[in-house]
């Protein structure tokens, strides 16, 4: 596909843009869909399609995006559904039950009581003091 730049003070650039030649902000040659992404990133370029009508790539990319995009917290496992062997995140430790917990099940364990309350770490020791830290004090 052939590739037109649209950013204003772009649209009669002539020279290369990555690895793509443009004349008069048209590229010279067609055009893979990967070098059309990464063009869209740097400067505004719509699609050139002799068969149909220019395509904006950014919102082509866009609306490709959204449709990737990770189904909304509401729809997702709520904490009320975990299971009952799951620690919840409002649930106040002492740093000698994280300690003993960190004891028996190591650091999947305390993963376990880290990740619902949004924290992460690869050192039990970080995790201890990040959960700790992040409670109501007592």
């Amino acid at each position: 596909m052939k590739i037109r730049i649209t950013e204003p003070g772009w649209q009669g650039y002539s020279d290369l843009l990555g690895t793509v030649a443009f004349i008069d902000g048209v590229s010279v040659e067609d055009v893979s869909a990967a070098d059309a992404r990464h063009l869209a990133a740097l400067v505004a370029i719509e699609n050139v399609d002799e068969s149909g009508p220019a395509a904006n790539i950014a919102a082509v990319i866009a609306s490709d995006e959204a449709a990737r995009a990770p189904a909304p917290l509401a729809t997702l496992q709520t904490l009320d559904k975990l299971p009952a062997d799951t620690p919840a995140p409002d649930r106040v430790f002492t740093a000698e039950e994280l300690a003993e917990i960190a004891d028996k099940e190591g650091i999947k364990g305390i993963r376990a009581i880290a990740e619902p309350r949004g924290l992460r770490d690869n050192s039990i020791r970080e995790l201890i003091a990040k959960i700790l830290a992040g409670q109501p004090a007592a």
